[in-house]
This record gives C-alpha cells, structure tokens and sequence, in this order.
C-alpha cells in the first residue's frame, strides 16, 4: 500500500515476523533504522554520489540489501535511503561500523 512519508513514496509490507517495515526511498531516521534492523547479519552496500559542481562527491543514495540469517531478518529485503535527507544517519553509521555484520561494499 503505497503512502506519503515525507517527501519521499514509500510502500509499507510485511518483515520476516508480519511486522510491517518500511520500502522504497527512505528518508526519516525511524524508517531508515527499520529498514536496517531487517536486512540481516550480511548487507549488500552500494553507494551513488552527485559530483557535479562540487570538489567533494555527496551522497545521493544508499543502496542495502540483506542476504538474510537471523530471526528478524527478512532474506532478500532491499532498502533505498535517500542520502539528500534530512535524517542523521545514525542506523547507517551503527550499521557500517558493526563488525558483527558483514557488510559486501560495491563502487
């Protein structure tokens, strides 16, 4: 069921448990760190960067995807964060500096 949350769509479905977690383009903290929570102790991590006009790359999204394992994990799930976001990103630094969880990084 699609929904507005922000300025982003996002489809509200059903995680490993019936809980339902957020989909599509995240870009509040509580959704980003629900999205998270599901991927699983392996997450695939793809990033995209706007480097036009600018000497530095600026996130522009954060592509994540769980490879299950876990009894809150829901295998396959795949979440888009949208790095131009208001949010603080806290889910994602907890995320990438877990050495319980192995993280698959493409550039």
């Amino acid at each position: 069921m699609p929904c507005k949350v922000g300025a982003a769509w996002t489809e509200v479905g059903a995680g490993a448990e019936g809980n339902a977690r957020p989909r599509g383009l995240l870009d509040r903290d509580d959704d980003i760190a629900a999205g998270i929570a599901s991927l699983g102790a392996t997450v695939g991590v793809d990033t995209e960067f706007m480097r036009v006009r600018t000497f530095y790359p600026i996130p522009a999204l954060y592509q994540l995807a769980g490879a299950g394992a876990g009894a809150d994990a829901d295998e396959g799930a795949v979440i888009l964060v949208d790095g131009q976001a208001g949010a603080t990103f806290d889910a994602l630094k907890v995320l990438l500096s877990d050495p319980d969880r192995t993280k698959v990084m493409h550039a």
